[in-house]
């Protein structure tokens, strides 16, 4: 048997507030896809990148952001600005996904890495620096021990790596696993079931990702300091989590300890 306790923390809006990043990367990326199509290009060069963000965009955006599961959301949130449509509640936000279908999805999901990727290959500081680290995160992440700790994130794990470098807080990039066909709840089952720890501890700010557990091996925790809603940090279903409390998490993952 593994380690007491396994310990998976998610990357936005636990250990990264990285709203600017994600409205400035899928802004670009909308904004390219919207400029092609009433174009009609087909290849070649891409349109260039707008400059700046408006603020009544950006506004809007925090509303919605607290709705995304994974990347294609976030194209979404743009194409549902762009058409003036503003979902109060995540039951109408998933109908829109559902509207959207698997094929828009994917090309969202695809126009936003490349958006990425071109950003952090031509303006790398700027990216970078949209991307913070919450207060304190970058001490307890120093302090964690990642033979029983894992960055759990819907994120692809090089944007994670490059973000962390940059925060100087060192990962093995074994610890960064990415929930990208399966959920997390699965995955951290997975891992249990795989006989590498006797329990798990799961950290989120997006309540889908941890109601309807019923893994009796499982601890799931919302983070109360990212972008969760406060009637989600209310939901008696899961338990809410403060930065202090992860620090008690980590010491248990670093320790052995069941307390």
């Amino acid at each position: 048997m593994g380690r007491p306790l396994r310990l998976f923390i998610d990357f936005d809006g636990v250990i990264c507030d990285s709203a600017a990043e994600c409205l400035f990367s899928s802004w670009v990326a909308y904004e390219r896809l919207a400029r092609s199509a009433d174009s009609g290009a087909a290849g070649g060069r891409p349109p260039a990148a707008p400059r700046a963000v408006p603020v009544a965009l950006r506004r809007r955006f925090m509303q919605l952001r607290p709705f995304i599961r994974a990347g294609d959301d976030y194209l979404l949130i743009q194409h549902l600005l762009a058409a003036g449509r503003m979902p109060s509640r995540q039951e109408e936000f998933d109908q829109a996904r559902r509207d959207a279908g698997p094929r828009i999805l994917a090309r969202y999901a695809d126009a936003l890495n490349r958006s990425r990727r071109e950003l952090m290959a031509h303006d790398r500081g700027h990216w970078l620096r949209l991307n913070p680290l919450y207060p304190g995160i970058a001490k307890l992440l120093r302090a964690a021990d990642w033979e029983t700790t894992c960055i759990l994130s819907t994120k692809r794990p090089p944007y994670i790596e490059a973000i962390l470098d940059f925060h100087e807080v060192a990962v093995p990039p074994r610890a960064i696993l990415h929930a990208a066909s399966v959920s997390k709840l699965e995955m951290v089952a997975m891992t249990l079931d795989r006989r590498q720890a006797e329990r798990a501890a799961l950290v989120d700010d997006q309540l889908d990702h941890l109601v309807g557990n019923d893994d009796e091996r499982i601890e799931v925790y919302l983070a109360d300091w990212g972008y969760a809603k406060p009637e989600w940090l209310a939901d008696p279903r899961v338990p809410a989590l403060s930065r202090m409390e992860l620090d008690g998490l980590l010491t248990r993952a670093r320790t052995g300890g069941t307390s």
